[in-house]
């Protein structure tokens, strides 16, 4: 797959590719060791679990969500007890992921938060919005291949659901620092622009929380996040590329002692 899009192609095989993803550039963006590391041994949460059973549930419905996840009854929860084990025996044989009862459950309160919401899912499955598109390119400045999978997608737009704790705009604002969404906006137009497609002007994020009320806020990033953004991916990418070409002297922090500024907020 290169200098291609890819309107239904599995998360598995999307993962699997060697192209570089947002979220790798963004670990690189923390050292290129990080990276490695990241690579060589993958690590999951439970946040990230659940974040993605939100995603195919909110994103590609019912039916795919049943194809990849399975849950006991509620009776069944307890594995220490002789329902919960026989169903875990029985589980254990499946292919598909195995999630609690109590997790299947908040996934579907989320859900229902999602279509409860005058415009969430409107925004996320309107008529013109294209799922889970993936996307291959050769990167137009640096010589290996970057790749993108797309939540929602319309003429106008670039859309992507978030989970998060807190989902109020100031709450938010710092979830958009601290992850990268700045960064995921400018990498996604970039692999975009990359394939000669048309490049949508707005980056709109449905940010939902993950705790009951399951309040959700809509934001959309303006363009000093744009400006932001784009001095991230251009120092990850020149970082990745400089390992590569042999010219970075260290893949950690610093190969030499820096300075080390005392910030203003500790001075006594």
């Amino acid at each position: 797959m290169k200098n291609e899009a890819i309107e239904e192609l599995d998360a598995e095989t999307y993962h699997a590719h060697s192209a570089l993803s947002n979220s790798q550039t963004l670990k690189i963006g923390r050292s290129v060791a990080h990276f490695l590391e990241s690579k060589a041994n993958p690590a999951d949460s439970d946040a990230m679990a659940k974040g993605r059973a939100v995603h195919t549930l909110a994103l590609e419905g019912r039916e795919a969500f049943e194809a990849e996840y399975m849950y006991p009854a509620p009776d069944q929860d307890d594995r220490r007890t002789k329902a919960g084990k026989l169903w875990l025996a029985r589980a254990e044989k499946d292919p598909r992921q195995i999630i609690r009862s109590s997790e299947a459950d908040e996934v579907e309160r989320i859900n229902d938060a999602l279509h409860d919401h005058p415009n969430a899912m409107r925004i996320l499955r309107g008529p013109s919005v294209k799922n889970e598109v993936s996307y291959f390119a050769q990167d137009p400045k640096y010589p290996f291949d970057i790749r993108a999978r797309i939540d929602a997608i319309a003429p106008n737009y670039i859309a992507d659901l978030k989970t998060t704790r807190d989902a109020s705009e100031n709450g938010f604002t710092r979830s958009v620092s601290r992850y990268g969404y700045d960064h995921q906006w400018v990498f996604y137009s970039r692999v975009l622009d990359a394939l000669g497609l048309e490049v949508p002007k707005t980056f709109l994020i449905v940010a939902v929380e993950t705790a009951p009320p399951y309040a959700i806020g809509i934001y959309e990033l303006d363009n000093r996040w744009w400006t932001r953004g784009r001095k991230l991916v251009l120092r990850n990418l020149q970082r990745w590329h400089d390992y590569l070409d042999g010219r970075l002297p260290y893949a950690g922090y610093t190969a030499t002692a820096q300075p080390l500024p005392m910030p203003h907020y500790l001075e006594l």
